[in-house]
């Protein structure tokens, strides 16, 4: 045992005095020194491996701190969405105000400038009994001084009449209903004819003078005649199609209407109609 100390004591001495003379050897030769040769060996051995040890670790690295952060992104997430779905609402929202403000401005624009005539603003609420094939119900009645045979008119033309009404609500007979009828003219020639419902978006417009001019593309409008109900000069549609029948003594019209009819939404009843005619 007592030898075994002494070797170890020995052992320890020859590093103590191997160490400081490679200290002593380095400081005195400097970068040309081999101390320094060794350093530079080692540094282009082991440098590599460290680069390549680090490219392995610092994703690894990168990926262990991203795991920790999928909480926080996930939440990100969910309030973004909740931002992008509130701004959606904005927009539509902002969309159909735009919508309705326009289609009020020209409700405004029918009743002074074509129509010139006292009216009621109403919306529709519903459509008609199953009595009427094309009638629509609003929200205006006697209350609201509406009655039977009143026009009904909106921002587009022509809509129809008023066939029922109760206090609160009223019942309007469409322009395009089989049983309606109108007398018209031809915008252009001042043709007179008689307008009939056909369906959905067509009218039948029967002229009284079998040679009255009449082309394709023609503005058909209301012509007020002695105790009618329609305004004169309320716009009804467009001539879509001019035939003559076999042994038929007047011209037939096919007339698209302005109005759609499938999206009626805000309508005008006229509860008086002007004393003059319309301007333009």
């Amino acid at each position: 045992m007592y030898n075994r100390k002494r070797r170890n004591r020995l052992l320890l001495g020859l590093l103590l005095v191997a160490s400081i003379t490679v200290v002593t050897l380095d400081f005195r030769q400097g970068q040309g020194g081999p101390i320094a040769h060794l350093r530079r060996a080692a540094v282009a051995v082991f440098g590599p491996l460290e680069e390549g040890v680090s490219r392995i670790v610092h994703p690894v690295g990168d990926f262990l701190s991203g795991l920790g952060q999928v909480g926080t992104l996930r939440g990100e997430n969910s309030r973004l969405k909740r931002e992008v779905a509130e701004l959606k609402d904005r927009v539509n929202t902002y969309d159909d105000l735009a919508r309705e403000n326009g289609e009020l401005r020209r409700l405004v624009g029918m009743r002074d400038e074509r129509c010139r005539c006292k009216t009621v603003a109403a919306t529709r609420v519903g459509t008609a009994p199953s009595n009427y094939s094309w009638a629509i119900t609003i929200n205006v009645g006697t209350a609201d001084g509406v009655g039977p045979d009143m026009a009904v008119i909106n921002q587009d033309g022509l809509v129809g009449k008023v066939v029922e009404a109760n206090a609160n609500y009223a019942v309007v007979k469409l322009i395009v209903d089989p049983g309606s009828g109108a007398t018209a003219r031809v915008a252009r020639s001042a043709a007179i004819g008689r307008l009939s419902g056909r369906g959905p978006s067509s009218l039948s417009f029967e002229l009284l003078d079998p040679e009255a001019e009449v082309i394709v593309g023609d503005a058909v409008v209301t012509a007020a005649i002695e105790k009618g109900i329609f305004p004169e000069g309320i716009p009804v549609g467009t001539v879509t199609e001019v035939f003559r029948e076999r042994n038929a003594l007047t011209k037939r019209v096919r007339v698209t209407p302005y109005v759609d009819f499938s999206s009626i939404d805000k309508v005008l009843v006229v509860t008086a109609k002007a004393t003059g005619p319309p301007e333009g």
